[in-house]
């Protein structure tokens, strides 16, 4: 086989074995929120475009979900106030059921005392440093 053509099929596989890689979860970004004040996903530029369902568990800890999914309003029912849909635990299971079929991230926080204690992404999702804590709550940080 010619050696042009040997590379043109070589870089062409290499391009469509990237395309089809799955989205990639970066142990940092998940990281970087760990004991961060609620103030910054209340503040984050990102976060804040999506749907946010809460709840309130056992032990005091409340559940964030920023769902980044395509048709997920339709699991999504009254209640909302500033696309925030707060429910108790059996809704958030009954949303989760209803949304777990649709392509797509669910960006879920655990929170206890006003502070971020785990970032744990579902489904599709893929982090970069844009997920990372921003904005205004790392200039409010600023001396």
């Amino acid at each position: 086989m010619n050696p042009t053509r040997t590379a043109t099929a070589l870089f062409f596989l290499a391009l469509l074995g990237a395309c089809a890689a799955p989205p990639v979860v970066r142990q940092q970004d998940l990281d970087a929120w760990a004991g961060v004040p609620v103030e910054a996903l209340d503040t984050h530029p990102f976060f804040v475009t999506l749907p946010q369902v809460r709840t309130l568990v056992e032990g005091g800890i409340e559940v964030r979900d920023y769902v980044n999914k395509r048709y997920v309003a339709g699991c999504l029912s009254g209640g909302a106030n500033n696309k925030v849909y707060t429910m108790n635990a059996s809704m958030y299971k009954a949303f989760r059921a209803c949304s777990a079929n649709m392509s797509g991230c669910d960006n879920v926080f655990y929170i206890k005392s006003g502070v971020v204690t785990q970032f744990a992404p579902t489904g599709q999702c893929k982090t970069s440093e844009v997920v990372q804590p921003q904005g205004r709550y790392e200039r409010s940080k600023a001396p």
